[in-house]
């Protein structure tokens, strides 16, 4: 089970896996089996995705996106190490000076060479910690 902080590039991936038009849904070469899988922005549960029983990407109904319903199914079956679920994040760290582009308008390419400087982290949690995330 995952928890991610939306930004932006992650989300897109995870839209275009879902999307039925889309050239990774269309293809189908390949199979991705997705764990439930939360998108947060603002530190809010914004989309949820998972694979269905077919191996279909799928999104719950929003009024599934209740702590309740959320800790419901994370808890559904619990590995024996006890986590329940992951949580990624990035920190952003400044970019050196040198580095930054001399114009006020970023190119895609400037944005994803700005992030290289941030810090991605992974947080797991137990079911006692998990409930604490998700109901604060």
């Amino acid at each position: 089970m995952v928890l991610l902080e939306g930004d932006g590039l992650i989300e897109d991936l995870y839209y275009f896996l879902w999307k039925k038009d889309s050239p990774f849904y269309q293809q189908q070469q390949f199979k991705v089996n997705l764990p439930p899988t939360i998108i947060y922005k603002n530190h809010k549960p914004t989309i949820w995705y998972f694979t269905s029983r077919q191996g279909v990407i799928n999104r719950k109904k929003t009024s599934k996106l209740v702590p309740e319903a959320i800790q419901q199914e994370f808890l559904k079956n619990v590995s024996e190490s006890g986590i329940v679920a992951y949580y990624i994040y990035r920190i952003k760290k400044p970019m050196p000076e040198e580095e930054k582009a001399k114009t006020i308008f970023k190119s895609r390419e400037q944005a994803i060479k700005e992030q290289m400087y941030d810090d991605i982290y992974i947080r797991y949690f137990n079911e006692q910690q998990f409930g604490k995330l998700i109901f604060c």
